[in-house]
């Protein structure tokens, strides 16, 4: 292999661990956003009983919110695109909208 095509195959290497490294951190971003969220809503509630018996449910419904608002503007409104990038049915996207209020 010549010189020029090992560094090339070089940069390319670096740009994906890079790459992948970014995703990682992003997820472990996400991660501690949403940690940070149940542990400041944990503290505030200075010892008094929990208001809600539904905590699980209102955690997954705002990160599933936030997540399916940035798709869409990632896929400029496009819902078919978005439910491909999602991973789930047009369909689906589109209950998901109604349910959520988006």
């Amino acid at each position: 292999m010549s010189p020029e095509a090992e560094q090339h195959q070089t940069e390319k290497a670096g740009k994906a661990a890079l790459s992948h490294v970014g995703q990682s951190n992003q997820a472990q971003s996400q991660k501690g956003s949403t940690q940070r969220a149940v542990h400041h809503y944990l503290e505030n509630l200075n010892g008094h009983e929990a208001t809600t018996t539904d905590l699980y449910d209102l955690v997954i419904a705002e990160t599933e919110k936030g997540m399916i608002i940035e798709v869409l503007d990632w896929c400029g409104g496009n819902q078919s695109r978005a439910a491909a990038l999602l991973g789930i049915t047009r369909t689906t996207l589109r209950n998901k909208i109604r349910k959520l209020g988006i």
